[in-house]
Parts: structure tokens; C-alpha cells; sequence
């Protein structure tokens, strides 16, 4: 059940979403690729587990936080291979929630839609047309588009700027404390999602959102 009291979408013009366990997994193929870097320069290999505890921050820093190096051209050059690996693992790995194709089609009706996410767009792009939903999107960022990865609020700020929005009428929806901390800066409202690696009560202990559901489909029961 969502943890919220009723929330009304009607002040809201646009609603932007994260997209690693908001929208879609993609822990297979992030696994899978990491890996494969990480193998082809001779270093251990890890499990999804201790990968993807740390979806949603940089590539770059969960590869220096999982080899516990502060080498940074070792660094840089795993993520060249992770990036190559990556572009053609990801669009047929990551899968979507089941609830997410649905609901974004009935949102595209009555709000302008974006993504902002640490996946860099050539990742992003291809998952979206995949899935056929790519032209649901009026804005999409990507970590490859930000000088400063969430909880930063650049890519939010962009957002507002590029739809003419203010903060009042931006709703973003995320999974993780990095997403709660960007809409915070950004001065929107925020709606965690427990369909990520966080629960109600941490939500409710170190974010401030206006809601917790479950997952992006509870929107539907508030538009």
C-alpha cells in the first residue's frame, strides 16, 4: 500500500523520473558489463549484489569504490570498457518495470514527462526506443549532459528551464536519497519509489517526499 496521504497531480505541468529501479532494471547488463571491463585489464570480478547496492551513483565512483582505488587512469580506463561493453548490453538487458510502460502513457496525457539519470544517453537513448517510448519524453538528461551528478540539482534546473517550468510545477520521482537530495536543491517535490534499494521508513527517516508508493503505477490513482 503507499505510504501518503492523498496527493494531487493537477498543480504539477511535468513529472520527471530517475530511471534505474524507478523505471527499469538494468542491474543484469550493468553486472554483466562491469565485469567484462573489469576482466579484459585483469581485475576481479564482483557480484550483482555488491554492483548494483550502488545504482545510481557514477560509474566511476562505484569502480574506485569497489577496487578501493584512488587510481585514476586505472579508473578511467575501466570505464572507457565498461562504456563500450555497455552500449550494446544495455538496450536489450534493461528491462522496464511492468508498470511503468502503462503508466507513463496515461501521464503523456496530461503532463509533460522527463528522465534525469546518471546513465549516460547513448545507454538511455536506446532502451527508451526500444521500448517505444521514447517520444513520451519533453526532456531528457543523461550523466553525460551534467558537470555534477545527483544529488546536484543540475539536471533538474535544466529541466525547469528548458520546459519554461518553475520549481511549483515540477514533480520528480526517484528510488534513491541522491534524487531526494537533487529535488530538495532544486526546490520541487519529490515522490520516493521502494521499488529501488531504499525503504518507507528510510525514505521517511533521511528524505522529505510528498509520497512513498511502492512503484510508479500509484501515480495513476492520484491524476
Amino acid at each position: 500500500m503507499p505510504h501518503s496521504p492523498p496527493l494531487d497531480l493537477s498543480p504539477y505541468r511535468a513529472i520527471f523520473f530517475d530511471f534505474d529501479y524507478t523505471l527499469a532494471d538494468s542491474a543484469a547488463p550493468l553486472t554483466q558489463a562491469l565485469n567484462l571491463a573489469l576482466r579484459d585489464l585483469g581485475h576481479p570480478q564482483f557480484t550483482r549484489h555488491d554492483i548494483c547496492q550502488h545504482m545510481g551513483k557514477p560509474i566511476e565512483w562505484i569502480i574506485a569504490h569497489l577496487l578501493q582505488t584512488t587510481d585514476q587512469a586505472t579508473v578511467l580506463q575501466i570505464t572507457h570498457l565498461f562504456r563500450q561493453h555497455a552500449e550494446v548490453l544495455m538496450p536489450q538487458g534493461t528491462q522496464l518495470f511492468p508498470e511503468s510502460i502503462p503508466t507513463l502513457r496515461v501521464l503523456h496525457h496530461t503532463h509533460q514527462l522527463g528522465i534525469v539519470t546518471t546513465k549516460p544517453r547513448p545507454q538511455l537513448d536506446p532502451c527508451l526506443h526500444q521500448h517505444h517510448i521514447f517520444d513520451l519524453f519533453s526532456y531528457l538528461c543523461g550523466g553525460d549532459q551534467v558537470a555534477e551528478f545527483k544529488p546536484h540539482p543540475q539536471g533538474l534546473l535544466e529541466g525547469l528551464t528548458a520546459l519554461d517550468l518553475t520549481p511549483s510545477q515540477l514533480l520528480f520521482v526517484g528510488d534513491s536519497f541522491a534524487d531526494s537530495g537533487a529535488a530538495t536543491a532544486a526546490g520541487v517535490d519529490f515522490i520516493g519509489v521502494t521499488c529501488g534499494n531504499h525503504t518507507v521508513a528510510e525514505f521517511q527517516q533521511h528524505a522529505h517526499p510528498v509520497a512513498i508508493f511502492p512503484d510508479v503505477s500509484y501515480l495513476l490513482h492520484h491524476t
